[in-house]
């Protein structure tokens, strides 16, 4: 509970209760089946709600809440946002919603699988870990010119994902590749945003002081590379494609202008 603000009120019912109780009759655990269904809201923010098989209620030395383990064909809702597991655990007092067990996680035109998902109901942060694939529906227009400016969907894949909602703004980690139709992008790291559609593309994974990422070496070209595969358009209209290799790349749709840094590389056909 956070200092002058009211209480989130949680409901939890089930076809069935089985209660466990401690020393002096308080409350342990709670297992509820079939159709199980915990329902939370708070002043002035619209209900939470998930479904299950069954789920088991754990309650802590005070009697609050301490987890809510979910199981079997789990599914949760918020607004525009919903996911579906085999298996859940939410955390009241820190808001996190673990889900496990070919999770997957939508919101609007955007859906998320991964081995983990992470979803934090407070600050509106999300994360993923293992296998992670991010699909980005109707995200542009129809032009042609630009790396991410057709209609087509905006594909992620990467070993490890960090998103916040309030920003749009995706992280992606581990031999990260986004690609939209022919067009490319491979790198350790990709940060994406899909709001201002911008990316940059790094051949490193952590940024060092001050949230900087290391500058790229003149001469000195990193490894692993950052590899971008774009098709391109000749005057007598041949489309072959076009591989630049770098330290750091940067894009913008707005401006159709990619940056190369740090021993950078092209190859065409020519």
């Amino acid at each position: 509970r956070e200092e002058g603000k009211p209480s989130p009120v949680t409901v939890v019912t089930a076809g069935r209760f089985e209660a466990e109780f401690a020393g002096r009759n308080r409350l342990k655990l709670l297992h509820g089946a079939p159709q199980a269904r915990v329902a939370s809201s708070s002043p002035g923010e619209g209900e939470r709600i998930s479904t299950s098989q069954e789920l088991e209620v754990a309650f802590g030395q005070a009697g609050g809440i301490s987890s809510i383990v979910q199981q079997g064909d789990v599914r949760y809702a918020e607004g525009a946002r919903s996911a579906s597991a085999e298996h859940a655990r939410y955390a009241p007092a820190t808001g996190e919603l673990v889900l496990t067990g070919s999770p997957r996680f939508s919101e609007g035109a955007i859906t998320t699988t991964a081995k983990l998902l992470r979803l934090n109901r407070r600050s509106g942060e999300a994360s993923a870990e293992g296998e992670v694939k991010t699909t980005y529906l109707s995200t542009g227009g129809r032009s042609r010119d630009g790396l991410l400016t057709s209609g087509d969907p905006i594909h992620v894949t990467a070993a490890t994902m960090t998103a916040r909602t309030a920003s749009g703004v995706a992280r992606y980690r581990g031999a990260a590749r986004l690609w939209q139709g022919a067009n490319l992008i491979a790198a350790p790291s990709i940060e994406f945003d899909r709001e201002r559609r911008t990316l940059v593309a790094t051949a490193w994974e952590s940024v060092g002081e001050g949230g900087r990422a290391p500058q790229p070496r003149a001469g000195s070209p990193a490894s692993p590379r950052v590899s971008t595969v774009f098709l391109h358009t000749d005057h007598n209209r041949q489309t072959t494609p076009v591989t630049v290799t770098a330290a750091r790349l940067r894009y913008g749709d707005n401006l159709r202008k990619a940056k190369f840094e740090g021993g950078v590389t092209l190859r065409g056909a020519q």
